[in-house]
């Protein structure tokens, strides 16, 4: 067993979070490939079932490949959160200078028009919203 695990797939993840529960895996259907893989790795090992058939029980370096796994997976989740965050501030940001150009380009206006400055405003965001829609098509 060396430092380094390579990741484990979904169904691996699955196979060693439930062996960890103390459950016996057997080796079939959709969890027969998974559960080999992880016995030839040696984060299983594997007993006689009272039928016969092997069994399998999680070993400490599968215990090890859980933990780093879901430790990756808690870190990915962390990062991710992070980044949604800051693209959010992005965002809010980029409105908020959005939201001061128009309320000064819709007093402006209505100053020249003699409609309303909401009246106004609901025209430019059109003529925004158009332009934006034909842009993100392109």
């Amino acid at each position: 067993m060396t430092d380094t695990i390579d990741p484990l797939s979904q169904d691996e993840h699955t196979v060693l979070t439930l062996a960890n529960a103390g459950q016996a895996m057997l080796a079939i259907g959709r969890w027969k490939d998974a559960t080999e893989a992880l016995f030839e790795r040696g984060f299983l090992n594997q007993q006689t079932a009272p039928g016969g058939g092997p069994e399998y029980f999680i070993t400490y370096y599968g215990k090890v490949a859980l933990k780093r796994f879901e430790q990756a997976e808690t870190a990915e989740g962390g990062r991710l959160t992070t980044t949604i965050a800051s693209v959010q501030d992005n965002i809010r940001s980029g409105i908020t200078r959005a939201v001061g150009f128009f309320v000064q380009a819709a007093r402006q206006s209505a100053a020249v028009t003699g409609e309303s400055p909401e009246t106004a405003l609901i025209k430019w965001i059109a003529v925004c919203q158009e332009e934006a829609l034909k842009r993100i098509r392109e």
